[in-house]
């Protein structure tokens, strides 16, 4: 033992393995609804008031989500609205209309672009696309609450503002709440 480390200076290095499937495999055996109305879901639908261990599938030749104030955001502010999106498909627009308190979890495990637009508003979420080229983010003065994954981030306008929070109860969360699993999830 040195003398350090007999004084009590030292330190431990912990190292957490990081699962990049763990989402996917999660929101996968959550989804029991499919989305029906088209390719243009809008996060006000009655179809997004769903409880925290289910999630949505989607499944059209695109998608252009409208993300609105999500159903139930005042009763379960930190309980998040999960969406599996459908691997096929090419790209994948969302625009935040409204600040959205209750968070939205987007899965996407396909290899095209997502094309998110804050539109100056506040977003709480994670969007989730490791196979996909980039996520093109224009903030347009947003607040973005949450996670982004992909192979390539190409940020727009730099008057927003991105925060992490965690939406699956682990350690380093602004927010707790969200669905318990087996899988540990990490995202950066």
């Amino acid at each position: 033992m040195t003398e350090a480390e007999a004084n009590g200076y030292g330190h431990q290095a912990n190292y957490t393995a990081y699962d990049m499937d763990a989402l996917h495999r999660q929101v996968t055996a959550m989804t029991q609804v499919r989305y029906t109305n088209g390719q243009n879901p809008d996060s006000s639908e009655s179809i997004f008031d769903q409880n925290t261990s289910t999630a949505i599938y989607i499944k059209e030749p695109n998608v252009n989500l409208s993300v609105n104030r999500l159903p139930s955001s005042d009763t379960h502010p930190n309980d998040p609205v999960y969406l599996n999106i459908d691997d096929s498909i090419g790209v994948v627009n969302i625009n935040v209309n409204s600040d959205n308190v209750r968070p939205l979890v987007v899965c996407y495990n396909g290899k095209g672009e997502i094309h998110f637009n804050m539109q100056g508003h506040t977003f709480r979420g994670i969007i989730y696309a490791p196979n996909s080229p980039k996520i093109l983010c224009n903030a347009g003065g947003g607040n973005f609450y949450g996670s982004m994954i992909a192979s390539g981030l190409n940020l727009r306008n730099d008057r927003g503002h991105f925060f992490y929070e965690d939406f699956d109860g682990g350690s380093g969360s602004a927010a707790t709440g969200g669905a318990s699993s087996d899988y540990e999830i990490k995202l950066l």
